[in-house]
């Protein structure tokens, strides 16, 4: 009996070393601040898989049978780590960014300004606002519309329902708008925002320097996989009949009826791996921006 055990006992640790030799975690950190970097993504340079993703103290586990992964985020360069080293601690340098992106406001001094907030607007109590439920690493985008005038990103507003945990991260991304198509991620940096539900979040993105174009661009809301990021879909609203869980926050939307043929919005999702455009008469994700527009 004894013999059986040990048996056991020699198996059972033989198995838990083999896991930990493929286990392998740390934590990424700013290489100029050595701040964490939340919301990291961790991928596979063979085949792009995701691997993982750091959580909001930019910590990651994961197991992997290959000899490297790759670290990436909005904002610092990539960087690709043998597995071979198991290096705890991961650096990211930040992206040196070009110096025309912040020209405009130099330019611009001494021309007329305004200010304009687009696609905000105050939610009434009588306002019907559909829930957004997404998985994680989902986007709902929306596109801002320019007005023939080069202005400055200064504001990012996200309504949030009250489906979701109360203050779930969430990143903002920026796309360019090609002629109505959704086009190239530009999003400069690791946005990440959270807030109180059934309310506008506001986000101040001024630092940044994003240049608004003539024709406006896509503003989006990609979920992230967090333990404290969960949010529950219930059947006729009762508490305790939950139908799925999804990925918070949940983000409201609306029916565009009024300007539905101006509205574009498309939609990534994980479950089909792609991106497909969105009928805003359907569900118009709330999402809205204050512009500094420069004046000739």
């Amino acid at each position: 009996m004894l013999r059986i055990f040990l048996l056991g006992l020699i198996y059972f640790l033989s198995q838990n070393y083999i896991y930990s030799q493929n286990l392998y975690s740390g934590k990424v950190l700013d290489a100029e601040t050595n701040e964490s970097i939340p919301f990291a993504y961790v991928v596979s340079p063979a085949n792009k898989m995701l691997l993982a993703m750091t959580n909001i103290d930019g910590e990651f586990e994961f197991k992997n049978d290959s000899d490297s992964c790759m670290f990436y985020c909005m904002g610092y360069d990539s960087l690709c780590v043998s597995l071979k080293n198991k290096l705890n601690t991961i650096k990211l340098t930040p992206k040196a960014y070009k110096i025309d992106q912040a020209i405009i406001t130099a330019s611009a001094a001494n021309k007329k300004t305004f200010k304009r907030k687009i696609n905000v607007k105050k939610v009434m109590p009588w306002d019907h606002i559909i829930k957004i439920y997404s998985h994680a690493r989902c986007v709902e985008t929306r596109l801002i519309l320019g007005n023939g005038y080069i202005g400055q990103l200064r504001k990012v507003y996200v309504y949030v329902t009250n489906e979701g945990e109360a203050n779930s991260y969430f990143r903002i991304k920026i796309y360019s708008n090609l002629d109505g198509r959704l086009g190239y991620d530009i999003t400069p940096a690791n946005i990440i925002a959270k807030g109180r539900p059934n309310r506008w979040i506001e986000i101040d993105v001024q630092k940044y320097g994003i240049l608004f174009p003539k024709n406006g661009l896509f503003l989006g809301v990609e979920h992230l996989e967090d333990i404290r990021n969960k949010s529950f879909e219930r059947k006729f609203g009762v508490k305790g009949n939950i139908v799925e869980t999804y990925c918070g926050p949940v983000v409201g939307g609306v029916m565009s009826s009024e300007y539905w043929k101006r509205e574009v919005c498309f939609q990534y999702s994980t479950k089909d791996n792609g991106w497909y455009i969105q009928n805003p008469l359907w569900c118009l994700p709330m999402i809205g921006a204050e512009v500094i527009f420069y004046k000739q």
